[in-house]
């Protein structure tokens, strides 16, 4: 199995759960991560966004639509998968998507929804666009946007 989508899929079991708790995990104290969606949720002011702590715990808003009351998720990664997505998105790895550059139609041309990520690892801090860095295909940019339809999909039910 691939290891990102297991990553994924265990992710999301620890979201199903109403009380997630902390698990001991070793914290990074300089790997952080904010994400942005962009795009066609913009015209009703509802585009989500999320920020992952250094110990793998996700902050998740779901803004309400035009102006209306937002909706609120945490949840945290397990301990292993947060450790194979922090020593997965090193800062060589980083470095080549930020200088990556993406050639296609935007999702957001056509309504649809683009991923801003600042990522930020021994002090530097990256910020990469799915519209404007070749990032399609890449399994930890992958699980990082997955995490808006698993924190939507708990908020909706």
């Amino acid at each position: 199995m691939n290891i990102f989508f297991g990553m994924i899929f265990s992710t999301a079991v620890v979201f199903g759960f109403s009380n997630i708790q902390l698990a001991a995990q070793t914290a990074t104290a300089t790997f952080e991560i904010s994400a942005k969606m962009q795009g066609g949720c913009e015209v009703m002011k509802a585009c989500a966004f999320y920020i992952m702590s250094p110990n793998g715990t996700i902050n998740y808003t779901q803004p309400g639509i035009l102006d209306g009351e937002a909706k609120q998720k945490t949840g945290i990664m397990d301990a292993q998968d947060f450790l194979v997505l922090t020593q997965s998105l090193t800062t060589g790895h980083l470095k080549t998507l930020e200088n990556s550059v993406f050639t296609g139609t935007c999702p957001s041309y056509n309504d649809g929804e683009d991923y801003t990520f600042e990522i930020t690892r021994d002090g530097q801090t990256t910020r990469l666009d799915t519209c404007g860095n070749l990032l399609a295909d890449d399994p930890q940019i992958d699980t990082l946007i997955s995490f808006f339809g698993i924190f939507y999909g708990e908020l909706t039910k």
